[in-house]
């Protein structure tokens, strides 16, 4: 991300219109809805970011991790809770107009919980899982 300036007024009202879908999303119960919607919030980010070759490799991870996503072993309802709120921090910050360490610092945390979540989720026994 060149610099949080370019998040104008507008591209951060989407941000919080998308945040908002996600938490509606994810109260109905609608996980394919809420995963659209949070690649679309990360997309808005990606798109001021002025290295078009970084965004093409988010963009190929994301399409990676396309498959572990659709099998419903990534997602963890309680973590789409909290990323809800970790997004709703950087716009925050965005509005704000925070340094750029600062929102790259809660960015990190945001992707580092996730992973540290998929990782949790994994490592549970599955075999006690009430269908």
């Amino acid at each position: 991300m060149s610099n949080q300036q370019g998040f104008s007024e507008e591209k951060i009202t989407e941000l919080s219109t998308k945040n908002q879908q996600m938490k509606e999303a994810i109260e109905a119960f609608d996980f394919q809805a809420f995963g659209r919607l949070n690649r679309q919030f990360h997309d808005l980010i990606y798109t001021h970011c002025e290295n078009r070759f970084l965004v093409e490799e988010i963009r190929k991870s994301w399409r990676k991790l396309d498959s572990i996503r659709r099998t419903g072993s990534a997602f963890h309802p309680k973590r789409a809770f909290a990323s809800i709120q970790e997004h709703q921090q950087l716009i925050d910050l965005l509005r704000r107009k925070a340094d750029f360490e600062t929102v790259e610092k809660v960015a990190r945390m945001h992707k580092l919980n996730t992973k540290e979540a998929f990782k949790h989720q994994r490592n549970q026994i599955h075999g006690d899982a009430f269908i």
